[in-house]
């Protein structure tokens, strides 16, 4: 259980301390060394999009790797490619295991994956300020063949929420009351969501003039599933009916169930 290293012939603009805090960040969860991230992270690194009940942080991200290497106990990393200019880097991970434990509510199978991440890193000094990451979740999980539900309390829903205008949004998943929906709403319990263009252009604010939004925001424009309630003058519930969303008449009646 070794620590995995930038290969020596890649990010020549970063310096010796970063490519370090960048070799712990993974080497964290070879070595099954969570501490490792301490000598990686600022006190404040923000890891985008943070999971749910994730704190920021170096132990924010402390229980997911716990996590990760409990469901992948042979779990190994490599960096097979690090693109940087001063103060960032994007790299190209690829991870392989055996899931021999549970895994975002999904039990073991007993399975071998390989799956990549492909992160974005923002540096402060040496150390990680700031990551966006992209996760191969769906190839994980075809592989295992079972998806995680997120569990939620009687009476809730979940939603994804964005908190201000930003050139790069930032977005958490929330737990909300659960509503039911008013005349001439429906509700409709998701079963696949996006984030399309449009989202894109609301929330950075370029088309604030002629949509301006109301924060926390909870879009609701890509999304597909079953209408589960109806409130007054809407077609019965079980119903197959097209329909566009409306942002503002349909956001607050979704019912996520992803």
């Amino acid at each position: 259980m070794t620590i995995p290293r930038v290969p020596m012939e890649k990010a020549q603009a970063l310096s010796p301390g970063q490519r370090q805090s960048l070799e712990h960040f993974y080497g964290a969860l070879d070595t099954r060394d969570v501490a490792l991230v301490d000598q990686a992270l600022t006190s404040d690194w923000e890891d985008i999009p943070l999971a749910p009940g994730q704190a920021i942080g170096p132990e924010g991200i402390k229980p997911i790797f716990r996590m990760l290497i409990s469901a992948f106990p042979d779990l190994s990393t490599e960096i097979s490619e690090v693109l940087a200019e001063a103060g960032r880097a994007a790299a190209r991970v690829i991870v392989t295991g055996t899931h021999r434990g549970d895994l975002f509510g999904v039990p073991a199978s007993g399975k071998f994956v390989r799956f990549a991440l492909h992160e974005f890193h923002e540096f402060e000094g040496d150390r990680l300020r700031r990551t966006y990451h992209l996760v191969d979740l769906f190839g994980l999980f075809t592989q295992i063949g079972a998806w995680p539900r997120p569990q939620r309390a009687t009476g809730r829903m979940l939603a994804l929420q964005i908190e201000g205008y930003s050139d790069q949004p930032r977005a958490k998943l929330i737990e909300i009351p659960e509503r039911s929906p008013g005349a001439g709403e429906v509700r409709v319990r998701v079963t696949a969501a996006a984030l399309n263009p449009l989202d894109v252009k609301l929330t950075q604010g370029h088309m604030q003039e002629w949509f301006p939004l109301t924060f926390p925001y909870v879009p609701g424009t890509d999304f597909a599933g079953i209408v589960d309630d109806v409130g007054r003058a809407s077609t019965p519930s079980g119903t197959a009916m097209p329909f566009m969303a409306g942002r503002n008449r349909l956001r607050a009646a979704l019912w996520p169930s992803l």
